[in-house]
Formats: C-alpha cells, structure tokens, sequence
C-alpha cells in the first residue's frame, strides 16, 4: 500500500495520509514529480512505460512518480530515479523548472543534467520497458501525438526553456 502526505492549495502538508488508489478528498492533493534528464548535447531522455501501467501503457514520457508520505519532492525525484532508471540525480544541479495543479496532484518538473548512456540504464521492469536520449526537435514533433507521447500540458514551456534560458542556467562546466 503505497500513502502519501495530503497536502493543501498551496502544498503544505495537513497531517492527513492518502493512500493511493482512493479517491482524493477535495481541497487536498498529493506530491508528484517530472524529471527531465538533459545532456550536454541538449537532448533529453525519455522512457517508455511498462505495458502493464494501467494510465498510458507503452507511451514514452519523462520519469517520475508521486512522493511517499514523509518525502519532500526531492526526495521523491531521487527515489523515483533510482527506482526506474538506476540513475542517483545529483539535487544541487537540478533545477525546479515549475509546479503545477492537476485534479489531485501537485506536481513539481524537475530538469537534470546527466551525462549517461541510455543502453546501460538499469530498468524497472515494472515501470519501464525501454529508455533513450531525444533530440528537442524530435520532441517537439511529439507533441499532439497522444498514441505515443505522453502529453504534459506544459512541453511547449519546457522547450523555449530550453532553447532561451538553459544556457544561463546550467552554464557550461
């Protein structure tokens, strides 16, 4: 049984557990979060979901999962990276791009630069079937291709992010 924290409209705790699978009480919602992994070419990689996922089986999307009670969503984005790729992000290069509302999640999007071989990623087999790097014009004809890609409401940010601010953010080494 998987619980996680209830939190508030502006995502503070409220000291009440959810457990996933049950409906979430409105005026509550869990952590969840996105993690885009960049390398330095400016590709990013995106992972194909287990066929066994029951929300969008074989789409390729970027990782992530929802906080467990306890965890910040730092946390989070550490457990689910390790869990589903095998990959520990280093969290002071991460950068918390946004954070938005859904129906019963808080969501926060992750970017991480990682240099790594998407062959050699260790694989969850229960979450993921397959992983690879992308290019962000490859990405960007997924959008709209909802029997493919995972559709997240905010790509076309994330890629003007990527193409205007990235540089200055994540300055060359």
């Amino acid at each position: 049984m998987e619980l996680w924290d209830a939190r508030d409209l502006h995502g503070n705790k409220t000291g009440e557990t959810l457990v996933r699978g049950e409906e979430v009480p409105a005026g509550r919602w869990h952590l969840g979060v996105h993690i885009w992994y960049i390398n330095a070419k400016g590709e990013l990689l995106v992972q194909r979901r287990s066929l066994r996922k029951k929300a969008a089986p074989g789409l390729w999307a970027c990782s992530g999962g929802s906080a467990l009670r306890g965890e910040t969503s730092e946390m989070a984005l550490v457990r689910e990276s390790e869990e589903e790729l095998g990959i520990t992000p280093d969290v002071s290069r991460s950068v918390r791009f946004l954070s938005y509302m859904s129906e019963d999640c808080i969501t926060d999007v992750y970017i991480v630069p990682w240099e790594g071989d998407a062959a050699s990623l260790r694989l969850q087999e229960e979450e993921v079937m397959d992983a690879k790097w992308i290019s962000q014009e490859e990405m960007r004809s997924l959008i709209g291709r909802e029997t493919v890609f995972w559709q997240y409401r905010y790509l076309e940010l994330l890629l003007r992010f990527l193409r205007d601010e990235y540089s200055r953010v994540f300055p060359a080494e």
